[in-house]
């Protein structure tokens, strides 16, 4: 279990499964310890094959609701999707996460749980968010996702995620941000999730050290505080 310490906020645990082999049409992670009621879990998603396959949903076995907070391509037809969940069923026990893509493909997940975050059950839990896609020249670089727009309150939190269809690439947290999932380096499919506390008025830009010849991912979701 992970122990980050945000001012209101706080990162419980982070559970990870990744990459998966092409070819499957579901991708499954379990938490390593209890999940608690009145927290909220946060997924990462990864869905790479070249007929551009989309989440298309994520469930648990607790019974808990998910909404999508954001979902997009880049050129390669890698596609990130973010969704979230406040916990209100399964607490105590460990339910098994699953997202399901439109069709088969190399699929990644990531799943946080933070405390101190809003009850709200729909996508309204977020403040601001950005997100971009690109392609790094032949460098090592730190790519972004491109600044929110200023954040409403303060101590709310802003995490950030990386996501590339797996290019060897060894990755790195941004400057600020708390790194709190690696998978890299693979051929498959590479992410990271980082987090840092929002001020108010601030406009987060959450980055991460990638290698050249890469197209990658980056979103910037700042969820507001209970």
């Amino acid at each position: 279990m992970l122990h980050g310490q945000l001012t209101g906020v706080t990162e419980l645990e982070a559970a990870e499964a990744g990459p998966v082999p092409t070819a499957l049409v579901a991708v499954t992670v379990t938490p390593s310890a209890p999940i608690t009621a009145g927290d909220r879990l946060v997924v990462l998603i990864g869905v790479w094959n070249d007929n551009g396959p989309s989440t298309i949903s994520v469930v648990d076995s607790a019974g808990n609701a998910y909404v999508k907070l954001t979902q997009f391509e880049a050129s390669d037809k890698t596609e990130m999707s973010v969704w979230t969940a406040p916990i209100t069923q399964g607490g105590g026990t460990t339910p098994t996460v699953t997202a399901t893509p439109s069709g088969s493909a190399d699929l990644g997940i990531q799943v946080l749980e933070y405390s101190g975050l809003s009850q709200v059950a729909d996508a309204t839990v977020v403040d601001q968010l950005s997100t971009a896609t690109g392609s790094t020249e032949s460098t090592p670089v730190t790519v972004r996702s491109g600044e929110t727009a200023a954040t409403t309150a303060a101590n709310e939190l802003a995490l950030g995620f990386y996501l590339d269809s797996g290019f060897g690439a060894t990755l790195a947290a941004g400057a600020g941000f708390t790194l709190r999932g690696n998978i890299s380096p693979s051929a498959d499919m590479e992410f990271l999730a980082e987090d840092e506390m929002a001020m108010l008025g601030g406009s987060p830009n959450a980055g991460v050290a990638t290698r050249g010849g890469v197209t990658w991912l980056m979103a910037t979701v700042v969820l507001k505080h209970a």
